[in-house]
């Protein structure tokens, strides 16, 4: 934010109500909740957005894989189905985070958006208890003025100036108290807001992490190929004595 309550100002008019430690306290853990949740609010939906590009990913690399079998011709059964079944699994991949997407921005995303509005409210309440405080010092400076000059008092000036000396006391006084009772509350309306956005997040990403590991299994199963059949040096060996046979045909030499 640009703009800092209670930041020191040079010649700031001296009052005993300027140096307010637990109101200073209060205004500070607002400015960290309010920086953090935005913060969490911009990489929920980064994250959204980067979950949609791998979409697109994965329908492309079902088309890919669609070229891949016309290039197997009709005669290789086995390599046709295999594929099939894989590109299968990647439409069926690509429906779970379009789905995982769609809770996170109705589940986290927009209730952050809607919270996120409250900031605004609080930070105009807080600006203006700063200008009420402003107004209380300068009023209270102009009375130890008034009380050093003589015949100030027949003029008027100085009946005028308690007047409104009394009436920016009571503002600020009042906006003071409201807000030292309503932060504490904010935080604890906040804390029950968020609940049940952070349990949308956590059982929606259980769901598709579970919906995927159950496609990825079913689709092992299909091809002959079980998720627990081989350990990655495995993988890594059989891979490597495949490239060894393509490296020996005469095509490729």
């Amino acid at each position: 934010m640009s703009w800092i309550p209670f930041r020191k100002q040079p010649k700031k008019p001296a009052t005993e109500l300027v140096a307010d430690n637990e109101f200073d306290t209060q205004v500070e853990k607002f400015n960290n909740t309010e920086a953090n949740t935005r913060k969490m609010y911009k990489d929920m939906k980064r994250y959204v957005e980067q979950n949609a590009n791998l979409v697109k990913t994965h329908q492309k690399f079902g088309q890919d894989i669609k070229s891949v079998g016309k290039i197997g011709g009709q005669n290789d059964r086995e390599l046709n189905e295999g594929l099939e079944s894989l590109q299968q699994a990647m439409i069926r991949q690509c429906d779970h985070q379009i789905e995982l997407n769609h809770n996170l921005r109705k589940l986290f995303i927009e209730p952050m958006k809607s919270f996120n509005t409250h900031f605004d409210k609080v930070n105009s309440s807080i600006k203006r208890r700063e200008q009420s405080l402003q107004d209380y010092a300068k009023y209270q400076s102009r009375q130890e003025k008034y009380k050093q000059k003589e015949n100030v008092a027949l003029s008027g000036k100085f009946d005028a100036n308690e007047r409104y000396l009394a009436l920016a006391k009571a503002d600020f006084e009042r906006r003071n108290a409201k807000l030292l009772d309503t932060l504490p509350q904010f935080y604890e309306h906040q804390l029950s807001y968020f609940e049940p956005c952070f349990e949308g997040v956590v059982k929606s990403h259980y769901t598709n992490v579970k919906n995927s590991r159950d496609l990825y299994e079913e689709l092992g199963n299909k091809l002959d190929c079980p998720l627990e059949q081989w350990s990655e040096a495995q993988y890594e060996a059989e891979t490597k004595n495949r490239l060894t046979e393509l490296k020996n045909l005469s095509i490729v030499k």
